[in-house]
Order: C-alpha cells, then sequence, then structure tokens
C-alpha cells in the first residue's frame, strides 16, 4: 500500500518498492539511478548541496510519528504502453525510525505537492498528462485519486483560486466565512489549507473555541451529555445519546451543518457526517481538532471534512474544486493515471 500526501512534494519508497510499481515486499535495487547533488530535482527537495557535487542527493522527511532518510533516484517507467517509458525521479529511503512503536503500515509515500520534483509535475514535464491531481474519499470506505484532468467534470463544479501570495507551497484557498445551519458567525477564516493526508480537520485555539461553542449551544436540550475524555478516549470531545449510536444516521438529527463561505458562489458544506466519528463505545466524537493543542498552526480541512465530495486540485488553472459524487472510480477514457483507494 502506497500512501498519497498532498502537501509532501516527493515520492519516495520505503524500503519497499510502491505496490503499483512492483509486488509489494520485494525490495528495490536502485543500482547505479541514483541521483547527484548537483541535479537541480535535488535543490528543488531543499538540499543545501555538497562539496562533491556528483555524490549521491541524500533526503530525510519528519512525520508527527516517525521518519524517513535516503537518497534521490531516478528511473524509467512505462506508464502507457502506447508512448514507451518515460524517466521519473522519486526517493528510496533505506532508514525508517517509528516513533510509535508500531510497524509501517505503509510501502512508501506518493508526493503530490506542488513543488518540481512531485509526480504531477514531472508527468506533465515529459508531457504525459495535465498538472491536476484529484480525489474522491467515500464516507462508506474506499474511494479513488486520479492525475490529471481526464475525470474532471465538465460542469457542477465549484472553483476557488488558490492562495499565490502567501501558503504557496500548500494546497489553500481563503478567506471563508463559517456558517452554522445555513446563519452567519462572527468567524472569519482568513485561509483554509486541503490536506487529504490529516485525518482529522484541525484549528487554532479563537476558532476551535468558536466552533465548539455553537455546537454546545445548539446540543442545549437534545439529550446528549458530553462524555470526558478518560471515559472513550478517542478523541477530546464526544457526546453519548440515550443509546449508544451504531451509524451516521442516528447522529445527524441532531447536529447541524457548517459551511465555508469563499464567495457568494462558493460553498462548501460540512454536513455532520464531515466532521463527527462514531466510536466504538458508541458516542459522536468530533473531528474538528484544536490545531494550538496539536501542533497544527493553520486552518487545516483533513480528510474527514472532504467525504463523498471529488476535490480537484488544478495547478494548470490554480484553482481548487470541488463537487458532491458517490465516489465510484471512473472510467478513463484517455488518461490512465488513476488509483482506487
Amino acid at each position: 500500500m502506497a500512501y498519497s500526501d498532498h502537501h509532501f512534494f516527493l515520492v519516495y519508497v520505503c524500503e519497499f518498492i510502491c505496490t503499483f510499481l512492483q509486488p509489494k515486499h520485494e525490495l528495490y535495487k536502485p543500482g547505479k539511478a541514483y541521483v547527484p547533488f548537483d541535479d537541480p530535482l535535488c535543490a528543488a527537495i531543499g538540499n543545501p548541496g555538497s562539496d562533491d557535487p556528483k555524490k549521491k542527493c541524500d533526503f530525510t522527511v519528519q512525520y508527527v510519528d516517525g521518519s524517513t532518510s535516503g537518497y534521490l533516484v531516478r528511473d524509467i517507467f512505462t506508464l502507457r504502453p502506447d508512448k514507451g517509458s518515460s524517466t521519473l525521479t522519486f526517493g528510496c529511503g533505506n532508514k525508517i525510525q517509528s516513533y510509535t512503536g508500531k510497524p509501517l503500515e505503509t510501502a512508501g509515500i506518493l508526493g503530490l505537492g506542488k513543488r518540481v520534483v512531485s509526480i504531477p509535475h514531472q508527468l506533465r514535464a515529459v508531457g504525459e498528462t495535465q498538472n491536476v491531481i484529484g480525489h474522491c474519499l467515500s464516507g462508506k470506505s474506499g474511494g479513488f485519486l486520479f492525475i490529471g484532468n481526464d475525470p474532471v467534470p465538465s460542469s457542477g463544479v465549484t472553483w476557488v483560486p488558490m492562495l499565490k501570495k502567501e501558503l504557496v507551497q500548500y494546497y489553500a484557498s481563503g478567506p471563508a466565512d463559517l456558517f452554522f445551519d445555513t446563519k452567519a458567525t462572527d468567524i472569519k477564516i482568513p485561509h483554509v489549507l486541503f490536506d487529504s493526508g490529516s485525518t482529522y480537520t484541525y484549528f487554532p485555539s479563537r476558532i476551535y473555541g468558536a466552533i465548539l461553542s455553537l455546537l454546545r449551544n445548539d446540543l442545549i436540550g437534545k439529550q446528549l451529555v458530553q462524555v470526558p475524555f478518560e471515559k472513550d478516549g478517542t478523541l477530546p470531545v464526544c457526546w453519548r445519546g440515550r443509546e449508544p449510536f451504531k451509524s451516521m444516521s442516528d447522529v445527524k438529527s441532531y447536529f447541524k451543518t457548517f459551511t465555508l463561505r469563499f464567495t457568494k458562489d462558493a460553498d462548501l458544506q460540512l454536513p455532520p457526517e464531515t466532521y463527527l466519528v462514531i466510536s466504538e463505545h458508541g458516542n459522536a466524537c468530533l473531528g474538528i481538532l484544536n490545531g494550538t493543542v496539536d501542533g497544527v498552526e493553520y486552518n487545516l480541512l483533513g480528510a474527514i471534512s472532504m467525504l463523498d465530495k471529488m476535490l480537484i486540485y488544478d495547478n494548470e488553472m490554480g484553482q481548487i474544486g470541488w463537487t458532491s459524487g458517490d465516489c465510484f472510480p471512473p472510467i478513463s477514457r484517455t488518461e490512465p493515471f488513476s488509483a482506487t483507494l
């Protein structure tokens, strides 16, 4: 299994090559395919350089739960049998550290960020496809990921511009006003980062506190009780009903829809199923977290808030789009760069 990250910019394989390239658990042998320090893509990953320009270009990636180190390599891939092969650059990890003590569950990371070393940018550079990526994450499990503009609907997509002067390395837009149950609030959000690599959604303390207050005030008289964290342990804020919740349909009648309004014609709706999860104890837990406490400094929209929507990151036009969908994998007409999740 390969993990995708829309903010990370480099593809790397953690000890084993990604399953879509070779059978899982088969060691990847780079041979003489190492990229030297004087290669432009080595500088593109932020490497400061070396006194020896022919030295192998190394990288280190830090995550909350671990790190990976290795070298940039370059290899030949047959992406379209009718068009021959293409040369792509990616990372080969040879030192993996887990801070949690748990074994890795993935064979690597597919970096889909905006830098020139990302796979979408490289595919665009060799004429394979447009620099457009997207995904649709199903609330029932599964979904699909795509590279290229072939699956993008010709109509029905809401578009907002990507930020161009700040946070340009991320897929971000804004500002946005927050509505609750179709009613305007005084919550102004200066920017919103779209990051499917994050499970939950994060806001700094001020905005998070205001959102939590809206929910608590709206739940008054609805016979839901907030559960102490030590009684559930799933997420910081959970509510218990008269009976344990068995499905999201049991929960939706108690909670209202949030809306992020970027412009008068660009609303992103967040119904209860895109900000709540049901714990193993049958409680409804809030999937919006305090970023200040958790070390997330941005207003970050995570995967939970993208469920049952096609999200499109169009680097050609500098825009982000979304539309509701059932997240069944599309039948590609011309571009083969898609995968089920």
